[in-house]
């Protein structure tokens, strides 16, 4: 059986906190924007981050990130996802 993998952007993708969330390890985060670019990098902009979303990401091991929308629709599966940088935005970087 031939698992189905979703497609990777093929140009940068922006969602806004207004209509979506994140999921990681089952835990749903606030945002204000996510912009996803097809070179395996993206850039997360908080306002007030969780501390525990910061921990998540910050722990260096590789998360799941799901994009979804705030009516429940998941719009973007993201594997392999860890931090490269945070400031008052965190870089990351997904496997392609």
């Amino acid at each position: 059986m031939e698992k189905h993998l979703e497609p990777l952007p093929d140009k940068t993708r922006t969602f806004t906190g207004e209509s979506h969330r994140i999921f990681i390890d089952g835990r749903g985060f606030d945002f204000q924007v996510l912009e996803v670019q097809p070179d395996g990098t993206m850039k997360l902009d908080l306002q007030n981050p969780d501390p525990e979303l910061t921990r998540l990401l910050g722990e260096g091991e590789p998360r799941i990130i799901y994009v979804v929308s705030r009516k429940g629709e998941r719009d973007l599966v993201l594997q392999g996802c860890q931090m490269v940088s945070r400031s008052i935005s965190c870089h990351l970087k997904y496997r392609r």
